[in-house]
């Protein structure tokens, strides 16, 4: 199970180098870390691809989607839900295979990379913020929340090049 210690450095808050390396599930905080990345990628193409997929598909005729919304909320769930089939398992397989003392290390290294901490942390800001207006209005949550966990990872990129 994940400690304090994590959810301090989640909300950025600040931690002292012996809090940093208090780590009580280092295979599970990888795991967390490599599933945010496969849903980033996801749901990060699924947002490029689905719009220029129904540009190309109303060229040529009529197209089942019936909007570039429509289009881009298809893509960008599908992808994700599919990436993240696909790396969970990987994420398992690898840290299985690994020692603890890897996995240790590995963990201990997402914590102190703070660019990757940034992007992880915009995505989830984003997808919480997304489910939570999805739920205000009439959308559906889920796709709130892919919307939201792209344009947090987006805007953890932004917020990294600024540093």
């Amino acid at each position: 199970m994940v400690n304090l210690e994590y959810v301090k450095h989640v909300l950025n808050l600040p931690l002292s180098d012996e809090e940093m390396r208090n780590i009580a599930s280092p295979e599970l905080e990888v795991f967390i870390h490599t599933s945010f990345k496969f849903l980033q990628l996801g749901t990060f193409l699924g947002s490029i691809f689905g719009p220029l997929t129904h540009m190309y598909k109303s060229r040529k005729s009529k197209s089942k989607y019936t909007t570039v919304f429509h289009a881009l909320k298809q893509t960008s769930r599908k992808s994700a839900m599919l990436f993240f089939l696909i790396g969970s398992p990987l994420s398992i397989y690898i840290l299985q295979n690994s020692t603890k003392e890897k996995n240790f290390k590995r963990a201990y290294g997402l914590r102190m990379h703070i660019t990757q901490s940034n992007v992880d942390r915009g995505a989830l800001l984003g997808g919480t913020t997304g489910l939570l207006l999805a739920n205000l209005s009439s959308a559906k949550m889920i796709h709130g929340g892919f919307y939201g966990f792209a344009l947090g990872t987006l805007g953890g990129i932004l917020y990294n090049q600024t540093l």
